[in-house]
């Protein structure tokens, strides 16, 4: 506990509180009564994302298995048997590789178009893709280490070159080491990030507008949507990650400003055992202490609106005093949407 009050920098009397709460003891003195219950949302929306891991026992059937009712990959972080039919693995041949559900065999960890991974937005994984005792791995003294060579495992390989975070463009930016060039196409870093369903129906997109509304008023926004596709297909929820308070060096790439030549970084997805995961890689070769910019596309600038009846008859009352303040009756006071309704029913 006192590792994880110094990682969050608070007193390790609060921690201890919070792991009572979930994981309470018998003799535990905080009441029953005193457990946190997070809310739903706003009209009982519920703010919880739909599990990409398959929970249930026996088998994996399209009847009680998410994985098998959108038709993917069992990996090792699901509940179902080590043995289990949809964890097959390894490929032993490329035409045995088309199922991707059973990893590929591409040559030398060499994963590109044609890859099953690849195409199906999984990274590779050392269980299903290639034996360890093949090219794609590395032996270290004495056989005792395996370093896997696969290309396509930037996420999970965590390799990525510094980034420096200074004054940018606009506020703090993110811009390459002074001393050091990165090429194209390569990993900077995964966007650390809290992950939330988009929610949906009229309530769920009034309540997603004022989160954004909040975020352009503070002017920090930090929020990526990404669209489940899996072989092909569209798979709900719309997931949201919002670095606001949690992230990394990623979540500081600012935009750049319509001005499409100075893109140098592009986001992509994929899953890792079972997670959405979002990962950024240089699209053009970078100078060294170059700024790092993303085209955040044209609906992060939109103007939202109000986002409730109460706040645009707010606003109207606003704009409508602001503009005729100068225009006063005869009694000295200001007319606003209030008085313009009093007269109208009179």
């Amino acid at each position: 506990m006192c590792k994880l009050a110094s990682l969050c920098r608070v007193d390790c009397r609060d921690v201890y509180h919070h792991r009572l709460l979930l994981l309470p003891r018998k003799h535990s003195t905080i009441p029953r009564d005193e457990e946190e219950d997070y809310p739903a949302g706003p009209a009982g929306i519920e703010r919880e994302l739909d599990p990409y891991l398959c929970r249930h026992d026996g088998p994996c059937t399209p009847e009680i298995c998410v994985c098998a009712r959108d038709d993917r990959r069992c990996c090792r972080r699901c509940s179902c048997f080590a043995r289990c039919a949809r964890r097959k693995g390894p490929a032993t041949s490329q035409e045995d590789a088309r199922d991707w559900r059973k990893g590929c065999v591409c040559k030398d960890g060499i994963c590109e178009h044609g890859c099953p991974c690849e195409e199906s937005g999984w990274e590779c994984s050392p269980e299903l893709c290639i034996p360890f005792e093949n090219k794609r791995t590395q032996g270290g003294g004495g056989g005792s280490t395996q370093k896997h060579l696969c290309q396509h495992m930037d996420i999970q390989r965590e390799v990525q070159p510094e980034i420096i975070v200074k004054e940018g463009s606009y506020g703090m930016g993110a811009f390459v080491d002074p001393k050091k060039t990165i090429p194209k196409t390569t990993y900077l870093g995964e966007y650390v990030a809290e992950m939330f369903p988009l929610l949906r129906g009229p309530e769920g997109k009034r309540a997603n507008k004022a989160e954004r509304k909040i975020y352009r008023h503070r002017k920090l926004n930090y929020m990526f949507t990404d669209v489940r596709n899996d072989v092909g297909e569209e798979i709900a929820p719309i997931t949201l990650f919002d670095a606001a308070t949690v992230g990394n060096p990623t979540r500081f790439f600012n935009d750049s400003l319509l001005d499409k030549t100075k893109v140098n970084v592009y986001v992509g997805t994929s899953t890792v055992d079972g997670d959405r995961r979002l990962g950024m890689w240089t699209s053009k070769y970078v100078k060294k202490g170059q700024e790092l910019l993303l085209d955040y596309g044209s609906g992060y600038w939109v103007d939202d609106g109000p986002s409730s009846d109460e706040e645009e008859f707010d606003t109207e009352s606003v704009t409508l005093a602001d503009e005729q303040d100068k225009d006063k009756d005869g009694s000295g006071e200001s007319r606003t949407a209030c008085d313009d309704d009093e007269k109208d029913n009179a």
